[in-house]
């Protein structure tokens, strides 16, 4: 139970950027069905909505969300698919996000629909790191997939029913519609003219028509100011697949509404149109549509089809990941010698710090892309010259000319070794790091489709950042190169800065205001997966790359190459870091200047 306490433009900001990176889930779910021989399976998208949900809040509305889970034949327990976005001040509440599944003829597949409100404040819609052992349920309905998809118009209403909510008369409804094969970016700029007055900030939803029943919401906009009666919102880029179900001809609903903070917003009319529409019409004096049920006016713009190749397209086509690490030296992580340091190790190696862990659970997913499997490992904040003052950007196997050491297990064993010469310091500096790995980004960027690679940097820190503004100049410059950045936060301090710079829900800006051009950074905090086990913690932690390659090729227009042989293992480099990058590093690397 609780009332959000986000700004009106993160509100909804989060909805198009979580629904492209559903297709590249698909993308992976399907090729692995064809590889085990599955058979006969298709790809399902479920939209959800609920009715007469109870009103747990005080002072305000119920914020729920929903988590889907699945158990099919022989498992033994259910398995979380997916989640909806949190819709706040809701009771009945119509979700936008879409659940992908795998529908399987020959399988008993069941579903289970858990909706929750919100316990306390929140700054998102993005429900994937609410923990729901801390939510407040509303009810739980379960059903077959091949009840829903047998069904008149392929949709279900099932009951909600709650111990702690017997006389409640709440209900969800499940829709099912299969995914059709189409990878092309629908990207387009919207905007309004002649806005009703008395709204200060608008938001659009697009729905799709079905081939029974209502239309399915499938994208909302970020919520954007009004300014002399109009607004143009910033661009939009949804995936095909989830605008109009791969066909560019199905009608759509554009519906407009006046933000209300309380979440009873006010609908400002609609219109009806396609992508086929929108692309034809597009800055053309025919772009300008009536809304009904208003007296605004709809203005296209510019939209676009951009054909979509998937993550998994570039790296058959040889895409090479190159994979850095950087460390935490500051004293913060306390003593490595005392067994309560985040630097502790044990004597019999049996049990990993969670440094060590992170590494090792994302370390040995990403080494598999890259061919030569050398990575640099780079520390920061600790002094590893004795008496030296602290040093933001060094190499951790203490050869400055050549950071670099092969495989996972070796970066761990470097690692434990500095700790016997490193002495931890101090403040917290991102930006030395960054800006070091993206010069070598910049030194091996080019637009030769054969020759990609993209570079992934992993922060692990324990701590507050000190360098908040030249860390963002760093990122939104980074934000152009074949370059991103997780960060996974260890140990029980305050990561709320670090939240900031994971732009899912509002793009960071430099000192000038020029904001990132896409999102790089993933944060994660590792204590929310410390019973949840190595795989899950590198599945948070790299659920965003593929997104964050395919827009950065599809802003450079680079196309990927037909699959092809990963190229033979060269010999270990003699000197210089990362290849095209130089030697060593720079005196304003290493010292944060």
């Amino acid at each position: 139970m609780g009332c959000a306490s986000s700004k009106p433009e993160e509100d909804y900001d989060s909805a198009g950027g979580g629904l492209g990176g559903t297709i590249g889930n698909e993308a992976a779910d399907e090729a692995a069905s064809v590889i085990a021989g599955a058979g006969l399976t298709a790809r399902v998208h479920l939209s959800l909505s609920c009715d007469g949900l109870a009103n747990l809040d005080v002072g305000s509305k119920s914020d729920p969300f929903v988590v889907v889970s699945m158990k099919s034949g022989s498992d033994t327990g259910w398995s979380e698919i997916g989640r909806t976005e949190v819709v706040a001040n809701n009771l009945s509440p119509r979700f936008v996000t879409l659940v992908p599944a795998t529908f399987r003829f020959e399988e008993v597949q069941m579903l289970r629909f858990d909706v929750y409100d919100v316990e306390g404040s929140f700054t998102t819609s993005d429900a994937s790191r609410l923990d729901v052992r801390m939510q407040t349920s509303q009810g739980t309905a379960e059903c077959a997939l091949a009840t829903i998809m047998g069904a008149h118009g392929q949709m279900s209403v099932e009951p909600l029913r709650s111990p702690h909510l017997p006389h409640q008369k709440a209900s969800i409804t499940i829709r099912a519609e299969q995914a059709k094969n189409s990878s092309d970016l629908v990207v387009f700029d919207l905007g309004m003219r002649a806005c009703p007055r008395g709204n200060k900030s608008v938001f659009f939803r697009i729905s799709r028509t079905a081939e029974a029943g209502a239309p399915i919401p499938c994208y909302k906009s970020e919520v954007a100011k009004v300014s002399g009666g109009s607004v143009l919102w910033s661009q939009s880029k949804v995936g095909l697949p989830v605008l109009a179900n791969g066909d560019p001809h199905r009608p759509l609903v554009v519906e407009f509404f006046g933000y209300r903070k309380s979440g009873s917003h006010v609908s400002l009319g609609s219109c009806e149109l396609s992508v086929d529409t929108m692309v034809s019409r597009a800055g053309e004096p025919g772009g300008v549509l009536n809304i009904s049920s208003g007296t605004g006016q709809l203005v296209i713009e510019s939209c676009k089809l951009v054909p979509q190749p998937s993550f998994f397209d570039f790296l058959a086509g040889g895409l090479e990941m190159q994979f850095t690490v950087g460390i935490d030296y500051t004293a913060s992580n306390g003593d490595p010698n005392v067994a309560d340091s985040l630097h502790y190790h044990d004597s019999t190696g049996r049990t990993l710090n969670q440094y060590a862990q992170s590494i090792s659970s994302v370390g040995k997913i990403l080494e598999h892309y890259d061919s030569d499997k050398r990575f640099p490992v780079l520390g920061f904040g600790g002094c590893p010259i004795p008496g030296a003052p602290a040093i933001h950007c060094f190499a951790v196997n203490g050869r400055e000319d050549d950071p670099e050491v092969h495989g996972v297990e070796s970066i761990l064993d470097v690692y434990r070794e500095s700790l016997k010469w490193v002495q931890l310091s101090g403040p917290t500096l991102f930006a030395p790091l960054i800006n070091q790995v993206a010069s070598v980004a910049a030194s091996e960027r080019t637009l030769d489709p054969e020759n990609q690679k993209y570079h992934v940097l992993m922060i692990v820190t324990d701590g507050v950042i000190n360098d908040m503004g030249n860390t963002m100049d760093a990122l939104v410059a980074a934000a152009d190169l074949p370059f991103s950045v997780i960060i996974v936060g260890v140990g029980r301090a305050d990561f709320s800065l670090m939240e900031q710079l994971d732009g899912d829900d509002i793009r960071i800006a430099n000192a000038q205001g020029r904001k990132a051009s896409r999102d790089i950074v993933q944060f994660v905090p590792m204590r929310e997966f410390s019973n949840l086990g190595f795989h899950a913690l590198a599945r948070e932690v790299l659920a965003e790359i593929p997104q964050q390659v395919v827009e950065y090729m599809a802003n450079n227009r680079i196309n990927a190459c037909q699959p092809r042989a990963r190229p033979p293992v060269p010999p270990p480099r003699q000197a210089g870091y990362a290849g095209g990058g130089g030697g060593s590093f720079s005196h304003a690397a290493r010292h944060g200047q």
